[in-house]
């Protein structure tokens, strides 16, 4: 679970910038919204978990990382797995990607500055990968176009659910199930 604000008990497990399946298989981590975006943006940041990753309500809506282009943030889950966040906060990234892989996904907005997404659901049944505004315009650099969106959902009987605009100017956009 990522926390709004700082101060979370297991920022330390952060330190190195990812929390894998075999770091305490079955443990449940609570980390900082703080934590994650003090990462300098030439690293990538990777979150595993075993049944689901949650982003609470974050108070100012944004957990901004620094990852630049190059790096990603990786949140993956086993199986049936969740990953879930309000549908008003974004995720956002400075050139960085944007990895989901999840049994089910339900993102809020997503924005790299120029970096892909990609959202994979891999469950086993009806799971249903949905996400709002996508943004990979790159503002950082002039000219510079957007980058890639995949939105994809391996469930025999899912669906996927764009909740918003996607924004590429200049790119490639594929979905599927």
């Amino acid at each position: 679970t990522i926390v709004s604000g700082g101060g979370a008990p297991d920022d330390a497990q952060i330190a190195d910038g990812q929390i894998l399946f075999s770091d305490s298989p079955g443990a449940d981590f609570v980390i900082s919204e703080a934590a994650l975006e003090a990462f300098a943006g030439l690293s990538s940041v990777i979150l595993q978990a075993d049944s689901g990753i949650t982003i609470n309500d974050l108070a100012d809506n944004v957990l901004a990382f620094q990852t630049g282009s190059g790096y990603s943030v990786n949140f993956t889950t086993l199986g049936s797995g969740v990953f879930t966040m309000n549908p008003g906060d974004t995720i956002l990234t400075q050139g960085g990607a944007i990895n989901i892989t999840s049994g089910a996904i339900a993102a809020g907005n997503l924005q790299t500055s120029g970096g892909p997404v990609n959202l994979t659901g891999n469950g086993t049944g009806s799971e249903t990968v949905s996400t709002g505004e996508i943004n990979t315009v790159n503002n950082l650099a002039a000219g510079a176009q957007g980058g890639y969106v995949n939105i994809y959902n391996n469930s025999p009987s899912g669906a996927v659910m764009v909740n918003g605009p996607i924004n590429t100017f200049g790119t490639n956009a594929a979905a599927g199930t």
